[in-house]
């Protein structure tokens, strides 16, 4: 070290001091060796560990997951078919698989699905196989349910009136009771009530429109049958489709055009006796014979019968004669058949 005297000052000069190695500043300028004297702010790359992405192109993945569709099956996630997830598919949009009972039908694999409302009844979606059970329109006549069915082939005989697509036929049901009844049948009424139960063994729905063709001294098939203008074309059918008139005022008119042969339970009956006291024009033949308002059942009191259909060589006599509802009287102790007819 050096003492010099300038000015009358004595001043302190430092001659080869060395920097330190260490010390916090920066050797050398940028490229040319020599020391800055600048401090270092941390901020290299090297020195923060950093991915300096200046100069790269694409997007980034995104850091909250996978998504629903992407093709990845994420942990959260049943199934992911991409672009293939479907609602009718095995994956569904919201990346669940198809099951039974989701309310989605899959396509190729089930023929129905309505949820929660699947059931194993009439009509409904099986809730195990999501198949459709018996339904309207399915080619077979459910007897629980349906009297016919539009697709299946024609009946044996043929069909004269349409089935339509609830599966009844276009016109209202005629039958012939499979039982027998002695002449105490309670009162016209209860004759209507026999009818309705046994309807009930085929047409649930409308059993209790049916009434019996049957008359007393006041009531008649004229006075508590439904016709006039709004049944003016509405024919009576058999079970089968058969017509047995085209119209009630028809049935009147000219009789029945096929014989009343089938049952509430479709057994065919020929030639058998039926309570009516009943003329041809639907009203009451005799004003005292109806086993006294059909209220009993002996050996003294007497009523009307029709016969259903004729015998080999009485076909025009049957039919001129209207022989089906008005044939003779019989004691009220017989045991007869009774007619019953749909009303709606």
């Amino acid at each position: 070290m050096l003492l010099r005297a300038t000015s009358g000052a004595i001043s302190l000069l430092c001659v080869g001091c060395l920097v330190p190695s260490g010390y916090p500043f920066a050797e050398t300028s940028a490229g040319s060796g020599e020391s800055t004297g600048a401090p270092d702010t941390g901020t290299s790359s090297a020195s923060t560990g950093e991915h300096d992405s200046s100069g790269e192109t694409g997007t980034p993945t995104s850091t909250g997951g996978g998504v629903c569709g992407d093709g990845v099956v994420d942990a959260d996630e049943a199934c992911d078919l991409g672009v293939a997830n479907d609602e009718g598919g095995a994956c569904l949009l919201d990346c669940t698989e198809a099951r039974c009972g989701d309310g989605h039908v899959q396509v190729g694999v089930e023929g129905c699905d309505m949820g929660v409302d699947n059931g194993a009844g009439y009509g409904e979606c099986d809730p195990v196989s999501c198949q459709r059970g018996a339904f309207c329109g399915d080619g077979e006549v459910q007897a629980d349910h349906e009297l016919c069915d539009p697709a299946a082939g024609p009946g044996d005989p043929p069909a004269d009136v349409a089935c339509e697509e609830d599966c009844r036929y276009a016109g209202r049901i005629v039958f012939i009771s499979a039982g027998t009844f002695d002449g105490n049948l309670g009162s016209v009424s209860d004759a209507d009530l026999k009818c309705q139960v046994m309807a009930s063994a085929f047409d649930s729905e409308n059993a209790t429109s049916y009434r019996a063709w049957i008359s007393d001294s006041v009531s008649s098939p004229v006075t508590r049958f439904a016709h006039g203008p709004e049944f003016a074309n509405v024919p009576y059918v058999r079970r089968d489709g058969v017509r047995v008139a085209a119209s009630f005022d028809a049935l009147l008119g000219a009789g029945v055009e096929n014989p009343i042969t089938l049952t509430e339970t479709g057994e065919t009956l020929a030639e058998v006796m039926v309570w009516t006291n009943t003329s041809f024009e639907g009203l009451p033949v005799s004003a005292t014979n109806h086993c006294e308002s059909w209220k009993q059942g002996n050996f003294t009191a007497t009523a009307r019968f029709g016969s259903n259909s004729p015998s080999a060589g009485e076909v025009k006599l049957w039919q001129d004669n209207r022989h089906w509802t008005t044939r003779d009287d019989a004691l009220c102790s017989t045991q007869l058949h009774i007619y019953c007819f749909e009303q709606t």
